[in-house]
């Protein structure tokens, strides 16, 4: 598998003047004379931005230019398969005036697989083959086509025809089988293949880059390790195999680490917003909301992302700014996603803990009234409810939510006893405060890392208090004074 196939022919001069003049050609709202070829390589360069409606628009143009051009007819038909457009693509299919060109074949082939009528394609291919002389090329791109579409058994099927037909040990093959192997996830046979391809060529980046992800994938890191050094001597400073690298540390829950290879791949990146998304959550789980916001507002400069996800990431820049106290900020950020989807249950809870914060409970109430109309997970929604209430201070009605999700869900709320049982210290519930005192300590078992369950950032003299608490009550238990099974009240919970 190649993974920077197309990356040099972006970097000419050539292409990027192409790509200035057309950029050009559309900022002026003119029209102007390009090679099919230059359109054709224009769009593959759009798509590996992400950037598919555009891509559209060049075949588009290209096609009032170069209405004949079979490759520009062929990249439409496939567009549109890609969109389960496929009565369309097959009509421009039949209007093709070389019906047994192999192009035509594929996408024909590609419109059964659509269609799930899987059987039908060796009507189409094998007679292909046959006329080829099993052309060990053609084979490979069968192999794909089956690949693309995620059909194990097809894939299978024409990779051994490939096998019988060619020398094993051929470079283009091994290759082959190894995008077979990885696409379905046997990564150990993935392994092995690529070892035998740099056994060939020990200097082939694209090798060294794609044993990385199959050891990533088959939890090897250590091996993923040596794998991305090696590929970074080839190398050094590689966008990819920098990017690879922080996949790493990431895997070595290492994100401080992770954060700094992600962010020297940025620059020569071919897809800039996988990574913005991925620092976006790395600084969110380092607590560094101020680094997360930056890379959440990269996202949504990019005019291509859909509103579904626009609101997604407006949703999550407005918990960063209400985790920094942005109320101004929060607000804003929240009522901007509802815009996009008026319907994504989080930009309501979003909105319901502001209100909390600015001391409107009745505004709150309204907000969750909101999101449980949406929501498609009642565990998950009286969760963050729950949340939102304690996050604000609001230990009564925190309490409250905390008593009906252990009613309904008991096996959830496991995590947070010593948060109801910090609301109970907060209100001055003696009984409940002793009874989750001890739940909490009989079923997390482990005291430590307590203080984190809490979410409470500042040691206060009342959390401090609290703690000491905890502390008493896991003594009680260890030397006998207090018995778990005296605060289990629910009888379909076991003690451990």
């Amino acid at each position: 598998m190649k993974t920077d196939d197309l990356s040099p022919s972006f970097q000419t001069p050539e292409f990027l003047e192409t790509l200035a003049n057309y950029e050009e050609m559309v900022r002026q709202h003119c029209t102007r004379y390009f090679e099919s070829n230059d359109l054709l390589l224009l769009a593959e360069y759009y798509v590996t931005q992400q950037k598919i409606k555009k891509a559209e628009e060049v075949i588009s143009y290209a096609l009032t230019i170069h209405p004949d051009n079979l490759e520009l007819q062929i990249y439409q038909c496939n567009s549109l398969i890609a969109k389960g457009e496929l009565d369309e693509a097959e009509q421009i299919l039949n209007q093709l005036p070389d019906q047994q060109d192999e192009e035509v074949i594929y996408s024909r082939v590609n419109i059964c697989l659509e269609r799930g009528q899987e059987q039908k394609t060796d009507s189409l291919l094998i007679p292909l083959v046959e006329s080829e002389a099993y052309d060990p090329d053609m084979l490979v791109d069968i192999v794909n086509i089956f690949l693309d579409a995620n059909n194990e058994t097809y894939a299978r099927k024409w990779l051994d025809i490939l096998f019988e037909h060619a020398d094993n040990s051929q470079t283009l093959v091994l290759e082959t089988a190894a995008d077979f192997f990885m696409t379905f996830n046997h990564y150990q046979q993935a392994i092995d293949t690529y070892n035998q391809l740099l056994d060939i060529d020990p200097y082939q980046l694209d090798y060294w880059l794609n044993l990385t992800q199959a050891y990533l994938a088959n939890e090897q890191t250590e091996q993923a390790f040596n794998a991305i050094d090696f590929a970074l001597t080839v190398k050094e400073k590689h966008s990819k195999a920098l990017e690879l690298k922080g996949y790493c540390y990431l895997q070595s829950n290492n994100p401080e680490e992770a954060i700094q290879y992600f962010e020297q791949a940025l620059p020569d990146s071919q897809a800039p917003a996988n990574l913005y998304q991925i620092l976006e959550a790395c600084y969110t789980s380092l607590g560094k909301d101020e680094q997360s916001i930056i890379y959440l507002n990269k996202l949504l400069d990019d005019p291509e992302i859909p509103d579904f996800e626009r609101a997604i990431y407006y949703q999550k820049l407005a918990a960063r700014h209400l985790q920094l106290s942005h109320f101004d900020s929060c607000l804003e950020c929240a009522l901007k996603g509802l815009e996009y989807d008026d319907g994504y249950a989080p930009l309501y809870l979003i909105l319901g803990e502001y209100y909390l914060f600015d001391n409107d409970q009745h505004s709150a109430e309204q907000e969750f009234a909101h999101a449980e109309a949406y929501a498609t997970d009642e565990k998950e929604l009286q969760e963050q409810i729950f949340g939102a209430y304690f996050r604000a201070s609001y230990f009564h009605e925190a309490l409250k939510c905390f008593q009906q999700m252990e009613e309904k869900y008991p096996l959830m709320v496991d995590k947070y006893y010593f948060c109801a049982a910090y609301c109970c210290y907060a209100i001055h519930d003696e009984t409940n405060l002793m009874k989750y005192l001890v739940r909490g300590n009989t079923i997390l078992q482990q005291f430590q890392d307590k203080n984190e369950r809490l979410q409470l950032s500042d040691m206060t003299p009342e959390v401090e208090d609290f703690m000491k608490m905890i502390r008493e009550a896991h003594h009680g238990i260890e030397e006998g004074s207090i018995h778990p099974e005296d605060y289990f009240d629910l009888p379909e919970r076991p003690i451990p």
